[in-house]
């Protein structure tokens, strides 16, 4: 199993639309993934790794 996979389910069972009744009904749990998934798609990953320090 991918740790992408693992981490979904992990940060899916924390959050708070899969721990409120509003969104159990589907379509609109639906639309919320979909919002996520569109703003974590604008982030740009090499500009914001460029503000880490490593050790």
């Amino acid at each position: 199993m991918e740790l992408g996979i693992v981490v979904h389910y992990l940060t899916d069972y924390f959050c708070y639309p899969h721990n409120n009744k509003k969104y159990d009904f589907k379509p609109i749990h639906f639309i919320y993934e979909n919002r996520l998934a569109y703003a974590l798609r604008k982030i740009n990953v090499e500009e914001l790794s460029s503000t880490f320090i490593y050790c």
